[in-house]
């Protein structure tokens, strides 16, 4: 006889019965995101350091908000209750990133030109999208990997 649920499934399958992207979809997307921010830090903006900075962050957290409104929609037109995403940690993780790279630039310009230092900056941090962002996807977009905020529990006593 055969078994047509299998014992085991295809994660690829399983997001994307789930709504979501492939593994390699995920990819492609966050390499794709990572060369445009990264061409966005060394080509994108002349000027002082902190200034494409604050420009690519703004950007960043325009495409969260963006990415937030389509989870939402596509939930509400699905029926189902869409789980959000972790905005406070991708905020702080973006924010984080961009600190780090432009604590980077500035360290670089002691050795090196400003346009190798954005060049050089822009490239890592093109790098680090790439490559952490799809391992960050799956952390929290598998199941039953929603945001939990902890509630502390109430002493009647104290009431």
């Amino acid at each position: 006889m055969l078994n047509s649920t299998p014992d085991h499934a295809d994660p690829a399958t399983t997001a994307r019965s789930r709504g979501g992207l492939s593994r390699r979809a995920v990819r492609i997307v966050f390499a794709c995101g990572g060369l445009y921010f990264g061409w966005r830090w060394a080509f994108g903006a002349h000027g002082p350091a902190w200034r494409h900075a604050l420009q690519v962050l703004v950007t960043m957290l325009l495409l969260v908000t963006v990415a937030e409104l389509v989870r939402w929609l596509r939930g509400r037109r699905g029926g189902r209750q869409p789980g959000g995403f972790p905005v406070r940690a991708l905020v702080g993780a973006k924010l984080v990133l961009v600190a780090v790279a432009l604590g980077v630039e500035y360290l670089l310009h002691r050795w090196v030109s400003a346009d190798s230092a954005q060049l050089v900056v822009g490239v890592g941090l093109g790098v680090a999208i790439a490559v952490i962002g799809p391992v960050l996807h799956r952390r929290h977009n598998r199941p039953g990997a929603q945001l939990r905020v902890p509630v502390p529990a109430l002493d009647r006593g104290d009431v």
